[in-house]
């Protein structure tokens, strides 16, 4: 299953081995963008944590396909192979090989931290700074006008930074709402995502357009909750006539929902021009 949003891709990659070899980057790319993003995802037998995926070396040859020219090759399996070998040695994650393929956990990518010393220095530069200030305005006696208004001065200098400190705290309010929002809208698309799968069984792999329709699905306005009582009654519907039979695409569970929206528009429609006859009637008798 695809990954919600942007991926963190783990910059020492680029300074490995591994980036020498095409078929590495690719493989490790293709991972990183379709293991599962939360606990508890199940695959078949087996319940995948957070950054793993299941899938064989055949799989991995078919979805890496790439043109020679124009021919069209696969990479071998033995080349497949010696890249998760490679993978593992760099650290950037682990295969662990089953009857069914391998099971892979993608390492999560660490954040770049800054360096001490830098943050020392410019500390203590401030330090300095202010200590001089400090000495400078102690040897000097000023006349009182005079006096008066560098304190003035300040007391604005004051006032003009506390404005601009203001407007940084209602700006970095604001991104931190922006960013609540936006993680709590990737929460319901991931849920809803994994509610499909796991309905449908078989491949988590998603087309592009399969995507789109799930997130699509994901903006309702009915909570996960509703959205997954949904698709579990077209699931059953699918049922009544013949019991293996599932929903391969998430267009058809957009399609019903349409469907459904449409007559409670209708309905709002309709109440929106009883009100608007209504209005006319009490200006008519007036």
């Amino acid at each position: 299953m695809a990954l919600i949003g942007w991926t963190k891709f783990e910059r020492g990659i680029l300074e490995s081995r591994v980036f020498c070899h095409p078929e590495d980057v690719r493989i490790y790319l293709w991972i990183l963008n379709h293991a599962v993003v939360k606990d508890g995802v199940v695959a078949g037998d087996r319940v995948l944590k957070k950054g793993q995926f299941v899938l064989s070396i055949g799989e991995l040859q078919d979805k890496l396909w790439f043109y020679n020219g124009k021919k069209k090759e696969r990479f071998s399996s033995s080349r497949v192979q010696r890249s998760i070998k490679r993978l593992e040695k760099e650290g950037l994650l682990t295969a662990e090989k089953f009857r069914s393929g391998y099971l892979f956990s993608v390492r999560e990518a660490r954040d770049p931290v800054k360096d001490p010393q830098t943050v020392d220095i410019t500390a203590n530069e401030e330090d300095m700074t202010v200590t001089n200030r400090h000495k400078g305005d102690a040897g000097i006696i000023l006349p009182s006008r005079r006096e008066s208004a560098i304190k003035d001065e300040r007391n604005s200098n004051g006032n003009r930074n506390k404005n601009v400190k203001n407007v940084k705290n209602v700006e970095n309010e604001k991104k931190r709402t922006l960013t609540t929002l936006t993680n709590t809208m990737a929460d319901k698309l991931t849920l809803i995502t994994e509610h499909f799968l796991v309905r449908r069984g078989g491949s988590y792999s998603l087309s592009p357009v399969d995507q789109m329709a799930l997130e699509k699905i994901s903006l309702h306005e009915m909570s996960v909750d509703e959205l997954k009582t949904f698709m579990d009654e077209q699931f059953e519907k699918i049922k009544v006539h013949e019991p293996n039979a599932t929903i391969h695409s998430p267009k058809y569970l957009l399609k019903a929902l349409e469907r459904r929206e449409s007559p409670r528009k209708r309905m709002d429609e309709l109440d929106e021009m009883l009100g608007r006859l209504k209005e006319s009637l009490k200006d008519y008798d007036k």
